[in-house]
């Protein structure tokens, strides 16, 4: 089962790569964008919050081991081909993203079990 904890602090490191490769409101348009001509129920509910949205996909998909939760914040979030700025785009992001999560993997659960 996945630990809310991990998501927490998973989530810190995707905002901080957002940050760092000045794409966070980039991704904050395609995301909401997205989440509103798509899933206008889950947009109305969650308020155009990511944070809460990506805590139900996470759920869903509890199966998920730690390694893998880095796929929770844009393979599970949004359908790459149907935002502005399209496929190859956040492939590349996806991709970053993935290098960035697992250099970062061992100080998270580090952070976790701390606590």
């Amino acid at each position: 089962m996945l630990n809310e904890k991990f998501i927490k602090r998973a989530l810190q490191l995707f905002i901080r790569f957002l940050k760092e490769e000045k794409i966070i409101g980039v991704f904050n348009r395609n995301f909401s964008k997205f989440l509103k001509q798509h899933y206008m129920e889950k947009y109305v509910k969650y308020n155009n919050a990511y944070s809460s949205y990506l805590l139900d996909i996470a759920h869903i998909n509890c199966y998920l081991e730690d390694e893998n939760i880095h796929r929770l914040f844009l393979d599970y979030a949004m359908t790459w081909a149907e935002t502005e700025k399209g496929f190859d785009f956040w492939q590349n992001v996806n991709r970053k993203w993935k290098i960035y999560f697992y250099d970062n993997l061992r100080l998270i659960k580090l952070e976790i079990n701390e606590k």
